[in-house]
C-alpha cells in the first residue's frame, strides 16, 4: 500500500471516532406576516407623557436632543417595522383650554397593515415639536390616573368622554392647527378618513370604540417621563376616575394610577364568566424615561403599575434603550397573541396523542425574546 493511500485510510479511520454533534435550528415561522386580520390582531393603545419634563435639558438624553422627540421617533420607527397584524392608537395628556387635567386621543386604534394608516401615524407624530404651546403641558399637569380613565372610556366605546376635546383630538374634520406659525397634523390633516376615536367635535362627544368583536387582546404602553421632586397630580374626589374606583370597591393603594391599570386589567365592570370578560382584560406595560435625574417615588409607581396591569416595567435613557424596550414589549405580546396547535402524528405506537376520550394536541408560542425558540403547552380536549 502506497505511503498517500495509507495516510487516507488512516484519516478515514480517525473520522470514524469522531463525536457528530448536532445544533438543532428552530424553524423561524413569527418573523413572516400571518394570516389574519385587524379584528384578530392585538390592540396597542400608547399613552405618550407630553407634559414639559419631555424636553428638559437637565436629563442630558442620550441620542436625540430631548426624551420627548426620541419617545415620538421611537413611536414611528415602531410602527414602520411591525411585520405582523396590530392595530396602533396614541393617547395624549390634555390640559388645554377648557380641558380638564386627564388625556385625549390623538389617533384612534387602527389597523397598522393599512399603509395609510400606518404612514399616518409616522406622519403625525413626526410633526409634533416638543416644545410647540399645542402640543406641551405645564410639567405639573398630566393626571395618569384620569388618562388611564379616559382610554378606559374610549377602549368600551363610552357615549360620552370626560376630559374634553383637545384641539388635536381624533374625528372627522379636524384638520390640525397652526401655532407659532408651525402646522401640525391630525388624523383628517394627515390624510385618513375613518377610524375616529370620537363620533363628533364637542365637549362630551363619544367615543367609536376600536375594539369591535375580535378576539385580540388588548394592551396599553404607558411612557412616563419621571418628574423631579413631584409625582402627577390625583384625581379630585368628585372626578370620575376616583368615583369609579370607589363605586367598584377599589382602594388606591399603593397608588391611584397602579389601581387603575388594576381595574383595566381585571375588568370589574364586565359581568364574571361572560365571553366579554374573559377577553376584555387591558393588560399595561410602562417606560419610565429619565437618565441624569431620578425620583425615586415616581420609579417606584411606574413599575407598579406595570405590575398591577400584568404587563412590564422598563427603563430607558437613551434612544437605542427607548428602541430595545418597544421591541421587548411587541415580542412579548405577540408571543402571547401567537399560540398554534401542532396537527401530527406520533412517531411510533407506543407513543399516543390520544387518552380515554381525550385528544392531546402540541401546542407552541414563539419565545418573548425572540430567539426565536418555543415554548410548549399542553392542552387536551374531550
Amino acid at each position: 500500500m502506497s505511503i498517500l493511500k495509507l495516510c487516507r485510510t488512516v484519516a478515514w479511520v480517525l473520522l470514524a471516532f469522531i463525536p457528530i454533534v448536532g445544533h438543532p435550528d428552530d424553524t423561524d415561522i413569527f418573523t413572516v406576516q400571518p394570516s389574519g386580520s385587524a379584528t384578530s390582531a392585538p390592540n396597542i393603545l400608547f399613552i405618550l407623557d407630553n407634559t414639559a419634563n419631555w424636553s428638559k435639558a437637565s436629563q442630558h438624553w442620550v441620542g436625540s436632543a430631548t426624551q420627548g422627540q426620541a419617545e415620538l421617533k421611537a413611536i414611528a420607527s415602531f410602527v414602520s417595522n411591525l411585520k405582523q397584524p396590530v392595530n396602533v392608537g396614541l393617547m395624549m395628556l390634555s390640559a388645554h383650554g377648557n380641558s380638564r387635567d386627564g388625556g385625549y386621543v390623538r389617533f384612534g386604534v387602527r389597523d397598522m397593515t393599512s399603509s395609510a394608516n400606518n404612514l399616518g401615524l409616522q406622519k403625525i407624530v413626526s410633526g409634533i415639536d416638543v416644545n410647540a404651546p399645542d402640543e406641551e403641558i405645564d410639567q405639573s399637569s398630566g393626571d395618569y390616573a384620569n388618562a388611564l380613565y379616559e382610554s378606559w372610556l374610549y377602549l368600551t366605546g363610552s357615549p360620552t368622554s370626560w376630559a374634553g376635546m383637545d384641539p388635536m383630538a381624533d374625528f372627522a374634520g379636524n384638520s390640525g392647527t397652526k401655532q407659532d406659525n408651525l402646522t401640525t397634523s391630525s388624523t383628517s390633516g394627515a390624510g385618513l378618513s375613518s377610524g375616529f376615536a370620537y363620533k363628533g367635535s364637542a365637549n362630551g362627544s363619544g367615543y367609536n370604540s376600536p375594539l369591535g368583536g375580535g378576539c385580540g387582546k388588548t394592551y396599553i404602553v404607558f411612557i412616563g417621563n419621571n418628574r423631579q421632586g413631584q409625582l402627577p397630580p390625583v384625581p379630585g374626589t368628585s372626578d370620575p376616575a376616583a368615583t369609579t374606583l370607589t363605586q367598584y370597591k377599589y382602594s388606591s393603594v399603593p397608588d391611584v394610577q397602579s389601581a387603575w391599570t388594576r381595574f383595566l386589567r381585571l375588568r370589574p365592570d364586565l359581568v364574571a364568566g361572560s365571553t366579554a370578560a374573559t377577553n376584555g382584560s387591558i393588560i399595561t406595560y410602562t417606560i419610565d424615561a429619565y437618565h441624569d435625574q431620578q425620583n425615586t417615588d415616581f420609579t417606584a409607581m411606574m413599575k407598579n403599575m406595570a405590575f398591577q396591569g400584568g404587563g412590564d416595567y422598563f427603563q430607558a435613557g437613551s434612544d437605542d434603550a427607548l428602541n430595545l424596550a418597544l421591541q421587548k414589549i411587541l415580542n412579548r405580546i405577540l408571543a402571547y397573541n401567537s399560540v398554534f396547535a401542532s396537527v401530527s402524528l406520533p412517531v411510533s405506537v407506543s407513543v399516543r396523542g390520544t387518552y380515554l376520550n381525550q385528544v392531546y394536541l402540541g401546542m407552541f408560542r414563539p419565545d418573548s425574546d425572540a430567539k426565536p425558540n418555543w415554548w410548549a403547552i399542553s392542552s387536551s380536549t374531550s
